[in-house]
């Protein structure tokens, strides 16, 4: 029997903010098409108290003074904390809430998936496959990823398996991310300590702790939907809103699953 999602995964779940019923619906609608089992995770909004406090004591700090020399040399030379917005907190507290929700109760595999995610319309089919391929000890696995970086990344190679390794600070998003139990308190312990956005500090250092454990699947199974964010403010979404221009992730067309009208498209954060 082919390899379904709610079989490799133990758990999945839709990060989403309560408020945010559009994205909910049209998740649950993609999800229910394509035959996948879910439970909701209620994001945090980095708006609202108590959260907002911790964001703004956190923005007061000096920059370049964080506990970290690699964090804080990227702080002074880019002129900024890198958190940069209260979304971007909350954003952090969700995953971090998240985390230790699945390591308290022992869930062994995860799949995380934000509330603006796109799915390939073949989905099904390419992840059955994916699944075949995969090294038994995979820790981390992207369905998706804004790669910035393919230098070492043999193409070639890296289709005919479906995936290549990420990469720390090069492999960037979390919008799409699948998770076994001993990733979890590696991540919880980076993340906890609130020095930079997941995916470049908590992500990136598993990454490079892990390098052959921490895979993306290759061309990509799922991209996230930029209209979203054109229509929202970062406090209402809940994560970073982008300051980031749009990026193909692969190198060749991902046929999306019909759900919005316009197109989607990757975007890359300022890391330095």
């Amino acid at each position: 029997m082919s390899p379904t999602i709610n079989g490799f995964f133990d758990e999945v779940y839709v990060v989403n903010l309560k408020r945010d019923l559009p994205q909910r619906l049209q998740m649950r609608a993609q999800l229910h098409r394509l035959g996948i089992d879910f439970k909701l995770w209620e994001a945090t909004d980095g708006g609202q108290a108590p959260h907002l406090a911790g964001y703004e004591a956190y923005a007061q700090q000096p920059i370049g003074q964080i506990d970290d020399p690699k964090y804080a040399q990227i702080e002074r030379k880019r002129g900024t904390k890198l958190i940069h917005s209260p979304g971007a907190w909350g954003y952090m507290q969700t995953y971090l809430g998240l985390l230790r929700h699945l390591q308290a109760r022992g869930v062994g595999s995860v799949l995380v998936l934000e509330d603006d995610v796109l799915l390939d319309q073949d989905f099904a089919v390419r992840f059955a496959a994916l699944a075949k391929t995969l090294p038994s000890e995979w820790m981390a696995l992207l369905l998706g990823a804004s790669q910035y970086g393919w230098e070492g990344i043999d193409d070639a190679a890296a289709r005919g398996r479906g995936y290549y390794e990420a990469r720390p600070n090069e492999t960037c998003g979390s919008f799409a991310l699948g998770l076994r139990a001993d990733a979890l308190g590696p991540l919880i312990e980076a993340t906890a300590r609130m020095l930079a956005p997941f995916d470049f500090h908590a992500l990136a250092e598993l990454y490079a702790a892990h390098p052959a454990r921490c895979l993306v699947a290759y061309p990509a199974l799922a991209m996230p939907d930029d209209t979203w964010e054109k229509e929202k403010s970062e406090v209402k979404v809940g994560k970073p809103k982008s300051d980031r221009s749009p990026m193909k992730a692969t190198r060749s067309p991902v046929e999306m699953a019909p759900r919005r009208s316009s197109q989607a498209a990757w975007a890359k954060p300022a890391l330095m």
